[in-house]
């Protein structure tokens, strides 16, 4: 899987465990024969925790292990998920896709 089709999964589950927050979804619009892609706004620390709420089952311990690995990998100096390295992209992505 490439780096964007790993983000575009996030951004997915991301909007499936938060469906009320349109500004999440990507706003396209059409110039002449083109479509003009506009991402929405930035994933955060805070939709990923709640994608991984969504994804996960608290019973088997899982959640929680999900939580400190994400939050330990994150850099919160910068608080989007398209600027966070390949190996946190690459873990979330298959963390989410197992779920």
């Amino acid at each position: 899987m490439t780096r964007q089709e790993q983000l575009d999964l996030i951004r997915a589950a991301c909007i499936e465990a938060n469906p009320s927050d349109t500004t999440l979804r990507d706003q396209n619009s059409w110039q002449g024969l083109q479509i003009k892609r506009k991402y929405g706004r930035p994933i955060r620390l805070a939709d990923v925790l709640l994608a991984i709420t969504k994804a996960t089952n608290p019973i088997d311990g899982k959640r929680a292990d999900a939580f400190l690995d994400v939050i330990e990998r994150y850099d919160l100096r910068k608080d989007d998920s398209t600027m966070q390295s390949d190996e946190w992209v690459a873990f979330l992505a298959d963390l989410l896709a197992k779920n």
